[in-house]
């Protein structure tokens, strides 16, 4: 093996010429001349260690000239390359916090109806892999993660959510540039259920629940005149007394949900302009509706009466259930709902077969209306499904339904 590098010269004299390194690699050259300084750039390689050729000779005159053209006009081709080589190190120095912080926050904001869920989703389930480069993203790596989310017990469904959320991060930095390839592209989701059997309210469970608001509001209306005693004592002045319909917005958020089965989010949207109170309907606009599409929803007595009065308690103008404090758009209920379900002892453990959540209300709604004899075409308009598929689980809570058609096996 030679020490050093030799080289062969273009005999066409157009100062291309083939670099051979001790270690076999070849590289073609070209002459760049600046006075009386000369000097040689890289264009590309011959064949590397294994022999595998990687440019043809041809390819290489073309190239060189290109560069020769780009001299002449000026250019600076070594900074060229140097500002090249800088931007493959800076996409391979990206990290994932840094990616999140300084563009994808900003663009899920503008673009995703519940940016900051997903934010939130994203930082605590792949908070420990901020500090890596995008590029180390690989799916082995994530498809480790998910192995360990299903040894914890985690659903299918859950864990799919997460990496969607990833995905959709992920994709944002392909599209900017960013990385080069999409890791997750051999990441298939995990197979769920499509039709499970949707969790909903018991008659005696409802009970609970209506119970458990009410001695919520009791609880909140003596604490307040608790503290009017205390104040009086010290002869400061005192707040109003809570003798009121609703003491707050929980109890009439759950009995709109649990009469119109509007999601979390739908109600958390919902503007007076939104309610018809002389038509007793509200409607579902589609730029706050999960599918996009606007739905028209009617009012039942309960619901309708929950909305007046609740409508004389409010000072609110624009939002139905404006943050307490702010007037904003609510963003949550988590702990008042969570002090609700303890109470009713519907506080069950995720991995409990009784596990309830708010969006629960939505299918108790819903299971009402099947297994009274409401269609699942008509189910399907008032949930706003895009597809008869998504209402089929409330199906197998309509025996009659069923039964008449098999009873046509017994006629003559």
């Amino acid at each position: 093996m030679r020490e050093k590098p030799y080289f062969v010269y273009d005999e066409n004299g157009n100062g291309l010429r083939l670099r051979i390194a001790p270690t076999g690699v070849k590289s073609f050259q070209v002459m760049k001349r600046i006075g009386t300084k000369v000097s040689f750039v890289t264009v590309g390689k011959f064949c590397g260690k294994e022999g595998s050729m990687l440019m043809h000779p041809e390819q290489a005159q073309q190239r060189a000239r290109v560069l020769y053209a780009e001299l002449a006009a000026g250019n600076n081709v070594n900074e060229k390359k140097k500002q090249q080589r800088r931007e493959e190190q800076s996409k391979k120095d990206a990290t994932l916090s840094a990616f999140m912080k300084n563009h994808y926050e900003q663009w899920s904001s503008v673009n995703h109806k519940d940016s900051e869920g997903i934010l939130k989703r994203i930082t605590f389930h792949f908070g420990k892999w901020f500090d890596k480069p995008l590029h180390e993203l690989t799916s082995a790596l994530v498809e480790g993660w998910r192995q360990e989310q299903l040894n914890m017990g985690r659903k299918p469904s859950g864990i799919n959510r997460d990496l969607t959320a990833l995905r959709g991060l992920l994709s944002r930095a392909l599209d900017t540039g960013i990385i080069d390839t999409h890791p997750l592209n051999k990441v298939k989701q995990l197979k769920v259920d499509r039709n499970p059997k949707p969790r909903f309210l018991t008659t005696d469970e409802e009970s609970r629940l209506l119970a458990a608001l009410d001695k919520r509001q009791a609880c909140q209306q003596a604490k307040r005149t608790r503290y009017n005693q205390w104040l009086k004592e010290r002869r400061h002045p005192t707040l109003p007394e809570l003798n009121i319909e609703f003491t707050d917005y929980i109890k009439p958020i759950v009995l709109l949900a649990i009469n119109s089965g509007l999601r979390r989010g739908e109600i958390f949207n919902l503007t007076w302009h939104d309610v018809n109170f002389d038509q007793k309907y509200l409607s579902v606009e589609g730029t706050g509706s999960k599918t996009g599409h606007t739905r028209h929803v009617p009012l039942n007595q309960t619901a309708y009466e929950t909305l007046s009065v609740w409508r004389r308690q409010t000072n609110s103008l624009s939002f139905v259930f404006p943050h307490s404090e702010t007037g904003s758009r609510l963003r949550s209920i988590k702990s008042a709902w969570r002090e609700v379900l303890k109470v009713a002892d519907l506080c069950f453990p995720k991995e409990h077969p009784e596990y309830f959540t708010f969006h629960d209300l939505r299918h108790a709604f819903a299971s009402k209306l099947v297994m009274r004899g409401a269609s699942l075409y008509d189910i399907k308009e008032l949930l706003g499904h895009d597809t008869i598929d998504t209402t089929q689980v409330y199906a197998h809570l309509a025996p009659q339904h069923k039964a008449n058609i098999v009873a046509l096996l017994d006629e003559n």
